[in-house]
């Protein structure tokens, strides 16, 4: 299977076409990656900077957001079947930075994802996850009313383009 990988700290991510290709456990999914993005957390891990805050289990799949199709679910899965589209993130330090989505097969909690709803095209719900929840997040925080002005720094970019648009509803 492919997948791009970090090895160590001072490497480069490199695309590794030997990786086993996973099986989904109780309660997980097996998703077909269609698409994923690019996020500053990848940047961070390869970096180095979460080096002394989590352990890192060396080889590092890098990527967070995916979409894609359902192959197969583990037990006790019931919002999904296979062949359904989805999409979600997968968690950067859950138990601690190892997988990632920039591979072709995936094992995901069945809580880390949804079903993609009709009409949103796969290259966006690949990328929007993590954008969306922080913003979401961040403008929950703000606790907004009707009326309240409020400046997104940035909001040309994933986050704040999501936060925009949450705001102004």
């Amino acid at each position: 299977m492919k997948s791009v990988t970090w090895n160590d700290f001072g490497a480069q991510p490199e695309l590794r076409d030997d990786v086993p290709e996973p099986a989904p456990g109780a309660g997980e999914v097996l998703v077909r990656v269609q698409a994923s993005s690019a996020n500053p957390v990848d940047n961070a891990i390869v970096a180095g900077v979460l080096k002394e805050m989590v352990p890192h289990e060396f080889p590092v799949t890098l990527g967070r957001d995916f979409a894609g199709l359902v192959e197969q679910i583990g037990d006790g899965v019931s919002a999904v079947s296979a062949g359904d589209a989805v999409y979600g993130f997968v968690p950067a330090m859950v138990p601690g930075v190892h997988a990632g989505s920039w591979a072709e097969l995936i094992a995901v909690p069945e809580t880390g994802l949804a079903r993609t709803p009709d009409g949103v095209d796969t290259a966006v719900a690949g990328a929007a996850p993590l954008a969306a929840v922080t913003a979401m997040l961040c403008v929950d925080a703000l606790e907004l009313s009707s009326g309240d002005g409020v400046l997104i720094v940035g909001a040309t970019g994933g986050v704040g383009t999501v936060a925009a648009q949450l705001a102004a509803a």
